[in-house]
């Protein structure tokens, strides 16, 4: 299960940055999630998303907490444009290990996932992370074949294609979405 929570990285400061994430959440296992939607995206992006990470983790210890109880923070990045073109997978997933030894990893709670959507291939036989990802492409486009075959068997995707359908049906909801 996941919980929706408050997208504000508040300041500690008055002179901190305030950053405002596409999606906050956590998960049943206390794990810290941002889930960014980027069309464009430069290498200044990815400074970008490891300082919202930074500021999750940081935002888990309040006064008199310890180390210990730090969950880690998992970064997902739904990216319209290639970010990193010499990586031919759609998927790249970043972590902290030792530069000589590979395999050794400091912590597992920096965890960064790069969905670049100009990479997806299409497949007879794609994975649940790639019909998620084409089902973004797809969304509000006229092409309902491929729109039914996404949704066919798929519970979840169902879901929230029928939670778009319901906010697209608002006027107050759609304006604010196009004005965006």
């Amino acid at each position: 299960s996941v919980e929706i929570k408050n997208p504000f990285n508040l300041q500690a400061g008055k002179d901190d940055k305030l950053t405002i994430v596409d999606i906050k959440a956590v998960d049943s296992l206390g794990r810290m999630i941002d889930i960014e939607v980027q069309s464009l995206a430069s290498m200044e992006f990815t400074h970008r998303s490891l300082y919202y990470w930074a500021q999750m983790y940081a935002e888990q210890l309040g006064k008199g907490r310890i180390y210990g109880e730090l969950k880690p923070v998992i970064c997902i990045n739904l990216l319209n444009s290639e970010l990193f073109p010499q990586i031919e997978d759609y998927h790249s997933i970043w972590t902290i290990q030792e530069r000589d030894n590979r395999g050794v990893q400091f912590s597992d709670h920096l965890t960064i996932h790069c969905l670049e959507i100009p990479k997806l291939k299409e497949s007879q036989n794609a994975s649940a992370l790639e019909k998620w990802m084409r089902y973004f492409t797809v969304e509000g486009e006229s092409n309902m074949a491929v729109m039914n075959e996404l949704l066919k068997d798929n519970e979840p995707l169902q879901k929230v294609h029928q939670r778009y359908e319901q906010f697209m049906a608002s006027d107050e909801h759609r304006e604010l979405w196009l004005s965006r």
